[in-house]
């Protein structure tokens, strides 16, 4: 199965989702989305935020024109990546990342890390498992790790929330 990646309008992924899964064209839908913790007027509580805004990810074995132009009409809908005359699929190594993260439920949960003596961030377990060397950033104080992750050949910083359990 490859994945292709739909972009869509910015805040109605959720509903676009429901709309592509009534015309059971098949293949799953994915709408990637990240746990992060949030602070606002001294409370600090946990929110679900889309992973990449304005895009969904679809997983099939091939897009031809008749599908295209089914989802085309589709309310929300705006193209499948990249806008060539042809969508190509994510390559393998996007794709592998992808589904690293999230775990095939389209949740990127909190990872739990440490700082070891340097300072330097060490990841337990949870999604940047793995991903260290993909990490450009920490805000410590909004419990952020800035990563680059790469589709379609292009760079894409996205923060994900994460737990500090202590020092290593």
């Amino acid at each position: 199965m490859s994945i292709f990646v739909l972009q869509v309008v910015t805040g109605k992924e959720k509903e676009t989702v429901l709309l592509l899964e009534k015309l059971n064209e098949g293949g799953r839908i994915i709408f990637p989305r990240r746990e992060l913790i949030q602070k606002k007027k001294g409370r600090t509580y946990r929110k679900i935020q889309p992973l990449f805004p304005g895009y969904i990810f679809w997983e099939r074995d091939v897009v031809d024109a008749a599908l295209i132009s089914r989802v085309k009409k589709v309310n929300n809908v705006i193209r499948f990546l990249p806008s060539s005359p042809e969508p190509k699929p994510l390559e393998e190594e996007e794709a592998r990342i992808l589904f690293l993260m999230l775990k095939g439920e389209g949740l990127t949960k909190l990872s739990s890390v440490v700082f070891d003596e340097n300072n330097r961030i060490v990841v337990l377990e949870g999604p940047l498992k793995g991903m260290e060397g993909k990490i450009i950033k920490v805000d410590r104080r909004r419990k952020r790790i800035k990563v680059v992750l790469d589709l379609y050949k292009n760079g894409y910083q996205i923060d994900f929330g994460y737990r500090d359990v202590g020092k290593k």
